[in-house]
């Protein structure tokens, strides 16, 4: 049986793992990934983690704008495709795109669908609280993250996962679900199910305002906050310290890592004791672990205590 021809789409780190296994096991004809963007200070083009890991290697490579462009449709109808796969690509497919390979575009979805349709699936199920998440493969339509299921399978969700720890677990299963896959979908022996609908819940994109912390709420839950939100959009909150007997200065301070205490203090109160910083939250106080205030860098909560004593309030 001749390999099939496969397009992948994908943008970020994530979907290596699955580019890597399709390059090995397919026929990769082409990858399609965002165009270079202008970053840093200096604004230099900057190319996506796709396209860097490309490299040299004799497959085509598209970086559309805009994939409505006619002249995308021509190539990849030229290609003669037997299936796309799409991991973390971060565009919408229009149909007429959709509809050219010969078992449509796959798509690797980082949820037990219908649960956590959108761009944070990872982030909302730590941030739920929730025991069991996983990866879907689906066939992909016009609607987010709607067509039917070709296979699913289950992560753990520990107690302490951040989403980096989740990242990179899905990034693996994700690879396995395609080798379990994949082939069957393409021979037929694998038969898609719709999704039921009545139970689909939405997981959008993070703001920077998200991260913002409300020490009302209980600490368990901000606990689960911090996890799911570092690195993006990051957690924080603003405090007071005492330069001097006349001069105070606010700050910014992002919260990368806390603990659960047995220390009750009011919500937002804060305790210097021994090098160690406590906060108070609507249940019992978090101790900040790894924290960065603003203009500075990440750093051991001790190694900031040592040297603000107690004075330090938040505002």
């Amino acid at each position: 049986m001749d390999k099939p021809r496969v397009i992948f789409f994908g943008t970020s780190a994530f979907g290596l793992p699955v580019l890597a296994w399709l390059y090995e096991n397919t026929s990769l004809v082409a990858v399609a990934t965002s165009p270079d963007k202008p970053v840093g200070r200096k604004q230099e083009l900057s190319s996506s983690p796709v396209k860097q890991w490309l490299g040299d290697k004799q497959i085509i490579l598209l970086q559309p704008n805009d994939l409505k462009n006619i002249y995308i449709e021509q190539v990849l109808k030229h290609l003669s495709l037997d299936v796309a796969v799409v991991a973390s690509y971060g565009k919408i497919i229009p149909k007429n795109i959709l509809d050219i390979p010969r078992k449509g575009f796959l798509n690797l979805h980082v949820s037990l669908l219908p649960k956590y349709r959108g761009a944070a699936p990872m982030q909302y199920a730590i941030w739920a609280g929730e025991k069991v998440t996983g990866v879907t493969l689906f066939v992909l339509d016009e609607l987010l993250d709607h067509g039917p299921i070709i296979s699913q399978k289950e992560i753990s969700v520990d107690p302490d996962e951040t989403f980096e720890s989740l990242h990179k677990k899905s990034e693996d299963l994700s690879v396995e679900l395609l080798d379990e896959s994949l082939f069957k979908y393409l021979s037929s022996e694998i038969k898609p199910r719709e999704q039921n609908h009545e139970l689909a819940t939405l997981a959008p994109s993070f703001k920077k305002e998200d991260g913002k912390i409300d020490w009302q709420k209980p600490a368990d839950e901000i606990d689960r906050q911090i996890r799911a939100l570092n690195p993006w959009p990051g957690t924080y909150s603003k405090i007071k310290m005492e330069k001097s007997k006349i001069k105070i200065e606010e700050q910014g301070l992002k919260i990368f890592k806390v603990e659960i205490s047995d220390k009750k203090l009011k919500p937002g109160e804060v305790e210097v004791d021994n090098k160690r910083i406590f906060i108070g939250t609507g249940t019992v106080a978090l101790e900040i672990l790894e924290l960065q205030v603003s203009g500075g860098k990440r750093m051991k909560a001790a190694d900031f205590a040592a040297g603000v004593g107690d004075k330090l309030k938040l505002i």
